[in-house]
Parts: C-alpha cells; structure tokens; sequence
C-alpha cells in the first residue's frame, strides 16, 4: 500500500482533573446508553439535579434568550452564558470530585504503564498504519489523549474537532487497551466517513474504523490476524445511538464487510471513496424497522 502520511500527528498522553470531572458526571447522569458499573457515586442527587436543571432544553433556551437581549457580539454572548450556567456547576462539581481523582491516580497511572510502554516503541508504526489502511493523510499536527476514570469498562471516545480523546484508564490486557485506544485515534484519521445521515450509515463506518485500527497494528505487528467478528459484536452497543431501528443478519454483514475489506485493501482507492461500494452492497441487507 502507498504511503500517504509526509507528516505523523504528536500524540501526548494526559491526566487532567477538569476533563475526568466532566467525564464523571456525563456517566453519572447517564448522558448514554453505555453500560456502567455499579460503585460509590461520588456526586450527591442534589447536585445532579442542578445539572440537569441547568442542562434542561426549558432553562438552557429560557437563559440563552436572555443573553442574546444583552449587548455585545454573539461570541461575548454565548460565552456569558457558560460563564452562567456551566462554571459554576462545574467549580462546584470539581470540587468534590478532586480528592477521589488525587486518590485513584497513582493505580490510574500504573494501569496505563504498559500501554505508555507499548506506545513508546510502537507508536508511530501504527500511526503510518492507520494512514496505510484508510489512504487518508493526517490532517492535524497533534493529537491529545486525555485519561479518565474507569466507569463504563473502557469506554473511549475521539473528538475529531479537537484532536483529542477521552479513554479510560482501566486495568486490562495490554492487547485490548491497545486495541481500543488504537480505534480511538484511527477515528480522528477517518472522521470524515464518521458523519452519516443514517444510524446504519454510522454503524458500517464505525465497523470499518476498527477493521483500520486492526490494520494497523497489524502493520506494527501487535496483531496477528483481523477478527472481523470484532465490530460486528459492536454493532448492537453502536446502534443505540439512535432511535432508528433495523435488522441484520451478523454472518451475512460480516462475510460482506470481509469481502469489501479485501477489495479495498487490494484497490487504489481511499476510504473516503471505497465505503461507498460497501454501503452499496450492505444497505439493502439492512433494512430499517417499520
């Protein structure tokens, strides 16, 4: 496969008490349908009660009228009214929520060790890996991984935007950290086919974001082989980000997505271009519910 990565993104490995503290509370409000584990909430009902007070779509419009009455441009408005709502929520969450993150992270720090260690030597080959699989050059400089505390069994999440990661800092098999932390930042590579209309549009993007992280560490050789039961596992827990419902036969997606996967790697072609061929074929076997 050509190379298509003149310049590999910096990746920083962070702790910081303000992301975990917004982590945190999103999970103990239960902002999405992930699975979580049942431990000491750390935030009192009041003050998850404020928040989604605060939060609700009455107040938040209700407040934001109110601010864009007042002077100055848009930008000095909408920021006024974080600086209303949000700071002082979040001051206060923070607050709490400090000494227990003092607490949790000496294990924190010892449970990444390996991944950090593992990432030193093969970092930038699975970079170039990921650029390799998805024919999609790195288009930002510097890309941020920002720790938090395990809540929902190493959950992780990219922000494109940002060119950051939320990741969980949990205790698990080192090929299974490095898997997930690898899909993250593969998302931050493909992010562009990340964005469909349509929940089964999404799901197939995200199956194929992980078969490029697989790729990848194939590539650095940390991975044998691609297990393309992998994602579509996954796809039950990636639907519920919609409402939309559809059916699906998991042997029949999966002997697509092994057929597509091949043609796209033996092909010229990028992600950008090869996913709609796979949406061709995949699409009319996933109808949606009536």
């Amino acid at each position: 496969m050509p190379d298509v990565f003149p310049e590999l993104p910096k990746v920083s490995f962070k702790f910081s008490l303000d992301v975990a503290t917004v982590y945190a509370i999103e999970m103990a409000l239960h902002a999405h349908e992930i699975k979580m584990r049942a431990e000491k909430q750390y935030f009192s009902e009041e003050l998850l009660e404020e928040w989604r007070e605060a939060l609700s779509l009455p107040n938040l419009f209700w407040d934001l009228r109110a601010f864009m009455c007042g002077r100055g441009n848009l930008n000095v408005k909408v920021k006024r009214l974080g600086e209303h709502i949000i700071l002082p929520l979040l001051q206060k969450s923070m607050k709490i929520y400090e000494d227990h993150w003092k607490a949790i992270l000496p294990s924190l720090k010892n449970n990444v060790s390996p991944l950090l260690q593992a990432w030193k030597i093969h970092g930038k080959e699975i970079l170039r890996g990921i650029c390799s699989a998805s024919r999609l050059e790195w288009n930002i400089k510097e890309i941020k991984v920002f720790f938090v505390e395990p809540i929902a069994d190493g959950h992780g999440d990219a922000f494109p935007e940002e060119g950051s990661i939320t990741f969980e800092a949990a205790k698990a098999p080192l090929p299974v950290f490095l898997h997930g932390l690898t899909h993250e930042i593969a998302h931050l590579n493909t992010a562009d086919i990340a964005y469909q209309e349509d929940i089964r549009r999404k799901v197939l993007a995200e199956c194929v974001n992980d078969l490029v992280a697989q790729q990848a560490l194939i590539e650095a050789k940390m991975l044998s082989k691609l297990d393309f039961d992998d994602p579509i596992r996954d796809i039950e827990m990636w639907k519920t980000e919609s409402r939309q419902e559809f059916l699906y036969d998991p042997e029949e997606l999966k002997q697509i997505m092994e057929n597509w996967w091949s043609n796209h790697l033996e092909s010229k072609k990028n992600l950008r271009e090869s996913i709609k061929d796979l949406f061709e074929e995949a699409l009319p076997k996933m109808p949606l519910k009536q």
